[in-house]
């Protein structure tokens, strides 16, 4: 990663999802680094306050989890982690129960990621998505900012930091 062009990244698949390092730090100023570093406790971030105040559009960045948590779980009916992790997000967040039970599946597509970063204010950057040939569903997720633009100004700033 060079200085002039921050990236965050994950790779995910049903149960294990691995980050850039110091990509976090840019990227959800929270603190709660477990709700990237797996899969299954991805969706918690639906709960958590400090997580909801980084998306500027909230319900769509939780409509996105859960609907890639879905996605995630296809085939995993039997798993009793996923059946435990949605009953227990489930008692602690009537969102949560909602929008699984519209049961909509899927990641959020590619397009401008909106973020309130308490450190450097707006903060947009571009979401992108690539599955992973040969890999049993994982993907490699990234956002980025393209030089020169106020975003890639920030990062650099936080990166830096």
């Amino acid at each position: 990663m060079s200085a002039d062009r921050p990236l965050r990244s994950t790779a995910a698949s049903q149960s294990t999802s691995v980050e850039a390092p110091g990509a976090r730090r840019a990227a959800a100023p929270s603190g709660d680094r477990h709700s990237c570093q797996n899969r299954m406790r991805g969706p918690a971030s639906v709960v958590n306050p400090a997580e909801r105040r980084l998306f500027v559009d909230w319900p769509s960045a939780a409509a996105g989890v859960v609907g890639g948590l879905r996605q995630a779980a296809a085939g995993a009916a039997d798993d009793t982690r996923l059946e435990s992790l949605v009953s227990e997000l489930g008692q602690k967040s009537p969102e949560f129960e909602t929008l699984w039970k519209q049961a909509d599946v899927g990641f959020r597509p590619a397009g401008v990621a909106h973020f309130g970063h308490p450190r450097v204010g707006d903060l947009r950057r571009r979401r992108n998505r690539f599955l992973i040939p040969d890999s049993n569903g994982q993907h490699l997720q990234i956002y980025h900012a393209p030089p020169g633009t106020d975003a890639a100004e920030k990062l650099s700033r936080l990166a830096a930091s």
